[in-house]
């Protein structure tokens, strides 16, 4: 990934709309940067939900079949980015932890996943915990005018896409 001059044009001209000229795009990428570093050391350190020691994986893994019961490993893949390998993993930590069941879909093809009793604790603990994360996203969101959002979500849309550019390279 090169940060070309267009691509930072892009940034400081989405940073400008959003900031005005109080940040430009190398502060906001520097800003990012540390974001993502705080956010892979939060993501090797496992976390305590309910009774249930998790990992980040885990947790999305969770997340996603909570929110999706009789979701299938294949589109778990998909939502989260990894490979079914990592997928495969995951599904069988959690199984093995208790938090999820796996039911043969009907044409027996695949298995469809759904949280356990446990696993409906665990992911209702995990909610309360972003709670007010959330809720302070939420009041800030609540507050943006409808050309600062649409910035903002340009900027997340171009972020992500030369972050997929990324992946895709190596």
């Amino acid at each position: 990934f090169v940060l070309t001059r267009e691509r930072v044009g892009n940034y400081n001209s989405l940073t400008t709309k959003l900031y005005g000229d109080c940040m430009d795009a190398e502060v906001f990428l520097e800003r990012c940067y540390r974001l993502m570093n705080l956010y892979q050391a939060a993501q090797k350190q496992p976390r305590i939900y309910d009774d249930a020691v998790l990992y980040a994986a885990e947790v999305h893994a969770l997340e996603l079949i909570g929110a999706q019961p009789d979701v299938t490993g294949g589109e778990l893949a998909k939502r989260l980015a990894i490979s079914k390998g990592a997928v495969s993993q995951t599904v069988k930590k959690l199984a093995e932890k208790g938090l999820i069941e796996r039911t043969p879909s009907a044409d027996g093809r695949v298995a469809q996943l759904r949280l356990s009793q446990r696993g409906q604790r665990v992911f209702a603990a995990h909610h309360r915990m972003h709670e007010p994360m959330l809720e302070g996203i939420q009041q800030l969101s609540d507050q943006l005018s409808p050309e600062t959002a649409a910035a903002l979500e340009q900027l997340v849309n171009l972020l992500e896409t030369h972050l997929n550019q990324i992946t895709q390279e190596e």
